[in-house]
């Protein structure tokens, strides 16, 4: 098992943005081009569980995990089925006025890694992830910019 804390990274965007983002149909999907084939199950107001194909490790895997969101703290995720299975972890936001502070704080294991093979594959995958809602999350902005600024037509 690996005990895992990713902290410092920080979104171009405010709190309020990260989860009008978070929160918009489909716009979290659309960020991430290595996932496909989303199947959602809700299980209540804030929690879900979802399967999906990833690309992971040179192959489309299929996972599924449980997950629940607590707006506007963050995020708990348990992985059922995949290179993951039996990972725990939690996903927390900080505002930092016009930025957002993210941490990740989890216990990760794998039924077919080693632990050192793990942590460079979670750590990676986070990365990716980050870097991936970071340049979405600005086009984002953007678009919901020019959505509410005044009309300069007659």
């Amino acid at each position: 098992m690996v005990f895992l804390v990713d902290s410092g990274s920080e979104f171009d965007a405010p709190l309020e943005t990260v989860w009008a983002y978070l929160s918009a149909p489909g716009e979290h999907r659309l960020a991430h081009p290595k996932t496909r084939n989303f199947e959602v199950t809700e299980a209540s107001d804030s929690s879900f569980v979802l399967a999906m194909e990833q690309w992971m490790q040179s192959r489309w895997v299929r996972t599924v995990g449980r997950g629940a969101v607590f707006p506007p703290l963050g995020s708990s995720s348990e992985a059922l089925e995949g290179p993951l299975a039996g990972s725990k972890y939690f996903l927390y936001y900080t505002p930092k006025g016009a930025k957002t502070g993210v941490t990740v704080v989890g216990h990760f294991v794998s039924p077919d890694l080693s632990d050192a093979e793990v942590q460079p594959m979670v750590l990676g995958l986070f990365e990716e992830f980050f870097n991936e809602d970071q340049a979405r999350i600005r086009a984002f902005r953007q678009r919901s910019a020019a959505a509410t600024a005044p009309s300069t037509t007659p």
